[in-house]
């Protein structure tokens, strides 16, 4: 069995060369596998700096598509929650205007209930006095007509009490 070059890759970061470093123990069958090595992935380095930028364009692309969604979407929100905001005026105003008639109509029926509970309180005013008035005018007249009866019954009572003082 006939041993093969050993082969070793470099692994410095700081290398520019697109192709990786390779060492061997052999000089002459390096340069053939360098060379042959080079241009497969000069090839392959090219592949991916062309999808690179593919990506980065497809990026972009999606960026601003996104952007400019988002800003349709936006102004779509926008007009939408404006025209809601419209209507919802729009319906407030209507119930704030039917409150404000009823608010006007119990304001109303308030001062009706006022004014018919002012004339009450007139009228029991009026009525009381009637009746104090015909209770002081009863009471005079009671005490008229009271008056000659207690002093017509002192009179009975002291001709009993004479009548009896003689009868003992």
């Amino acid at each position: 069995m006939v041993a093969g070059p050993t082969l070793h890759r470099a692994s410095d970061p700081s290398s520019t060369s697109k192709a990786p470093e390779v060492f061997c123990e052999e000089k002459g069958k390096c340069r053939k596998i360098r060379a042959t090595m080079a241009d497969p992935l000069h090839t392959i380095l090219e592949r991916l700096e062309e999808l690179k930028s593919g990506l980065e364009a497809t990026r972009n692309e999606l960026r601003s598509d996104f952007q400019s969604g988002l800003e349709a979407t936006r102004r779509e929100f926008r007009l939408e929650f404006r025209e809601d905001f419209e209507t919802l005026h729009r319906h407030f105003d209507v119930v704030a205007e039917d409150l404000r008639g009823d608010i006007q109509q119990v304001a109303e029926g308030v001062v009706q209930n006022r004014e018919t509970i002012d004339a009450f309180k007139a009228e029991n005013a009026r009525e009381h006095e009637e009746i104090k008035s015909m209770i002081r005018l009863s009471y005079t007249d009671l005490d008229r007509r009271e008056k000659p009866l207690e002093d017509r019954m002192d009179s009975v009572e002291n001709r009993v009490d004479r009548l009896e003082a003689r009868a003992s």
